[in-house]
């Protein structure tokens, strides 16, 4: 699922975190959720995760993906390492 909208602060962070979270209650349902928000990504901020590289250092520096795991069942990776 890709949460999108037009014009900033409405709510596509919150979305994709309770989108995530009710998805991963479902049984047997691992969730990998990824900031690609560039500009201003909060996901890390929200869940309260360490800097890591994250999506931007992926796919400009080679590095090897490695999404931080939020709960048992959600996965995350951020947008840059901020």
């Amino acid at each position: 699922l890709l949460v999108t909208s037009a014009m900033h602060n409405e709510g596509k962070t919150v979305t994709a975190l309770n989108l995530a979270l009710t998805l991963a209650q479902q049984p047997n349902c691992n969730v990998l959720l990824i900031d690609a928000d560039l500009r201003k990504g909060s996901v890390k901020r929200w869940l309260g995760l360490a800097q890591r590289p994250g999506l931007s250092e992926v796919l400009s520096e080679g590095i090897k993906p490695a999404a931080q795991a939020f709960t048992r069942d959600i996965s995350v990776m951020s947008c840059c390492i901020e």
